[in-house]
């Protein structure tokens, strides 16, 4: 579930390499403070800060990773079952939002509760 209330302020790009330059996620404008929710349910894989920047990471039975980023405060603790919806920590003045599936980054409107998935058209 998408933060459907939120304006998004940088869109997701997929890059052309693992290395490559892009936006892995989508960056959303957020009021500072506020309450930041599992976009998934899962387990908490990852609950801390790299390079100074709080994240929270969530495996969902499926495997796909959720990663939810910029967060002012983190409240979720590693190993710990959250529900989609679940305050996971505080914003700053923004969030982000990834998903990677098999190790790959993808969309994550793609993979959002209710979005269209492609059909697959057999063609003679």
């Amino acid at each position: 579930m998408l933060p459907a209330h939120l304006d998004v302020v940088a869109d997701f790009r997929q890059p052309a390499c693992p290395y490559c330059a892009g936006q892995r996620g989508i960056e959303y404008s957020a009021p500072d403070g506020s309450a930041a929710t599992a976009a998934a349910s899962g387990v908490v894989t990852f609950a801390g800060s790299v390079g100074g920047v709080r994240y929270v990471v969530l495996r969902t039975p499926e495997g796909v990773l959720v990663t939810h980023g910029l967060l002012r405060e983190v409240q979720a603790r590693r190993g710990e079952q959250v529900r989609r919806g679940e305050t996971i920590g505080q914003s700053g003045e923004r969030l982000y939002i990834g998903v990677r599936v098999g190790g790959r980054y993808v969309d994550p409107r793609h993979c959002a509760a209710g979005a269209k998935r492609p059909r697959a058209v057999l063609v003679r």
